[in-house]
């Protein structure tokens, strides 16, 4: 190290002809690295055909057998949420299992409805004429003004309507398509237009599309649907419905297990699976079109609901102001106040898909925000409560 630092201070200061000399070192070692730092710029900026030492068409066929061999392949698809509502056995579980299927065969009828509660499928169906893959998500609900067994308390329309929490529960915040199922076997009665009506005020939008399906179709000829159509433009309402783009009249059918011996021959049977195959594709056509979705809180349904909900935030509002200004929270008056606090959080988590609301999910904000501040104010039991309660 002493030797280089003596040459070093030898080079840096002879005087004399020895400078010049200095120079020229100086300048050759700047020559040399500049070509350095271009030699180095080169390597990062060669032509593509050389960054990659593998022909690249050897490098496409190799992606291509580890994409050929791949065992959990992409499959990019649409979505349709699809609620489903209507009268008790009005055949809406039929046509989720004729949707999955067109030779599906619902199992043996009962005058009871079977569908209690909502009930949630997920499946998907390959469009191979347009090369689409979608994923329908089904609700099917209750019917209306259900049909019981003896002993069995008959649903009521407002637990019906409790469908929007299970649907948000699931995560399905959002629908493409209301499908309104109804059967016409009698014809066309009072309780078929109430049906109708009371679903189209109470799930129905201006922005999703809306089929009014017809059940039973199978054996319907092209007159009998047409007849059907024409008494529903003739009624007063349904004239100013159908006056509608989003609507549409839509129809679908089954082959049970009956009809394999009903029918006199296998050209008869063949004839109802391509009439129920046909109407399917229609419905499906209908289905696959809802490109647009509206949330479910913003469906009518969900009005009612929230403005119970608002109500209830307004009693939560006036019992912390009342507890904002209590002193002695050991009083008889308090704890009935804070009891009524919980009961009302617990009405609120009854309808807690509500909250999905954006101006809900405000108030909601807003009043735990409150109930923290209150906190340091309790006495051991009435915070347990106001902790159990935040816990919404």
């Amino acid at each position: 190290r002493t030797m280089r630092n003596e040459s070093c201070l030898k080079l840096h200061f002879k005087t004399g002809a020895r400078n010049s000399t200095t120079r020229r070192i100086s300048k050759d070692m700047t020559s040399k690295t500049a070509q350095q730092v271009t030699d180095v710029d080169d390597v990062f900026n060669l032509p593509d055909e050389q960054k990659i030492a593998i022909p690249v068409a050897e490098v496409e066929a190799l992606k291509k057998r580890i994409r050929d061999a791949n065992k959990f392949s992409l499959e990019e698809t649409k979505t349709r949420n699809v609620m489903m509502v209507g009268r008790t056995r009005s055949g809406k579980s039929t046509a989720v299992g004729v949707l999955k299927d067109p030779c599906f065969e619902p199992k043996e009828m009962s005058i009871f409805s079977d569908t209690v509660e909502p009930e949630f499928q997920s499946f998907a169906l390959d469009d191979i004429t347009n090369g689409v893959k979608y994923t329908l998500n089904v609700i099917d609900t209750p019917g209306l003004k259900e049909v019981k067994k003896m002993g069995e308390d008959a649903r009521t329309d407002e637990v019906i309507l409790g469908t929007i929490n299970y649907c948000l529960k699931n995560e399905i915040t959002k629908i493409n398509t209301l499908l309104i199922f109804i059967s016409f076997e009698l014809g066309v009665t009072k309780d078929d237009f109430d049906s109708i009506q009371t679903s189209l005020e109470k799930f129905g939008h201006d922005k999703i599309k809306i089929g009014i399906c017809v059940t039973r179709s199978e054996e319907k000829t092209q007159q009998w649907q047409e007849k059907i159509i024409g008494q529903l433009k003739e009624h007063s309402y349904f004239s100013k419905v159908l006056e509608k783009k989003n609507i549409q009249i839509s129809f679908i059918g089954c082959v049970d297990a009956d009809k394999h011996q009903t029918v006199t021959s296998i050209t008869d049977l063949r004839r109802l699976y391509v009439k129920v195959y046909q109407l399917r594709e229609t419905l499906l056509k209908l289905i696959f079109e809802s490109d647009t979705q509206v949330m479910l809180v913003d469906l009518p349904i969900a009005s009612g609901i929230k403005h119970e909900m608002k109500s209830i935030f307004e009693l939560q509002d006036e019992i912390l102001d009342f507890l904002d200004k209590t002193t002695d929270f050991d009083l008889a008056a308090v704890q009935q106040k804070i009891a009524d606090f919980a009961l009302n959080v617990n009405l609120m988590a009854a309808n807690n898909a509500i909250l999905y609301d954006p101006e809900m999910n405000t108030l909601l904000t807003n009043m735990k925000g409150r109930m923290k501040k209150l906190l340091p104010k309790l006495s051991e039991k009435p915070k347990s409560i106001f902790v159990g309660s935040l816990i919404l």
